[in-house]
């Protein structure tokens, strides 16, 4: 099996960015007096630009869903 790159691009952005969002949360939620805003204020633009990475990737699988 020989997935096209644009799925492996896919897969490991979007997961990336979902793994971080996840520790994200569960750093704010055990340690959130520790924690300066400025830490989620760049999580957070991180797991969007993974996440909108993965989408764009996902875009060019549409037109060969091979």
């Amino acid at each position: 099996m020989r997935p096209a790159f644009s799925v492996l691009f896919l897969t490991t952005l979007i997961g990336a960015g979902q793994g971080l969002f996840i520790a994200m949360f569960f750093v704010e939620l055990f340690a959130a007096d520790s924690v300066s805003p400025a830490f989620f204020v760049g999580g957070s633009l991180l797991v969007l630009a993974l996440c909108g990475l993965g989408l764009i990737a996902s875009f060019f699988h549409l037109g060969h869903p091979e």
